[in-house]
């Protein structure tokens, strides 16, 4: 989509999300239920080479946030996206589904394949819809990994790629 892309945080974004993490009416699930002060410390940290922290950027504007990690498994990589949220005037707009297949195409620069992963809090009726409209299906496996009482499904979609397919 044109004018969106990808941009490393800074400390005017930091306040921003910050805000986000407050307007639990629209985010309270999407947050994962971290407190802001652990989120704060790992986007001061910054991006490392496996995990990912941005603001979603459209024409110069701040409209979302996106915290991924990519896991080395035996299998293949994991691409487990924490955290996504889109400002709420900016929602339903195909941004998010951007975000999410734009990070797959970061990823797939580096590995033939790998599977997305995304946790989601069952109360997040929203982010549930979002997330099967994608094409993620429910993994109960991984689900039976957390603790009994974390109310969270986790969504899971296999990328492979097709080199010529992108060109």
């Amino acid at each position: 989509m044109h004018g969106l892309s990808f941009r490393e945080i800074t400390e005017k974004e930091i306040a921003i999300i910050e805000k986000w993490y407050g307007m639990t009416d629209c985010f309270g699930y999407a947050t994962g239920f971290r407190d802001f002060s652990e989120v704060r410390q790992r986007l001061i940290e910054g991006s490392a080479p496996d995990r990912t922290s941005s603001v979603i950027t459209y024409e110069g504007k701040t409209i979302g946030f996106v915290s991924a990690e990519i896991i080395k498994t035996a299998n293949k990589p994991l691409l487990w996206i924490y955290v996504l949220m889109i400002e709420p005037d900016y929602q339903n707009r195909g941004y998010g589904t951007w975000a999410v297949n734009r990070l797959a195409d970061i990823v797939k620069s580096r590995y033939d394949s790998l599977t997305c992963v995304a946790p989601v809090s069952l109360k997040n009726k929203k982010g549930l819809c979002f997330w099967e409209s994608l094409g993620f299906r429910r993994s109960y496996d991984l689900e039976k990994t957390l603790e009994p009482d974390r109310q969270v499904a986790i969504y899971v979609r296999d990328i492979s790629f097709d080199t010529n397919a992108h060109h």
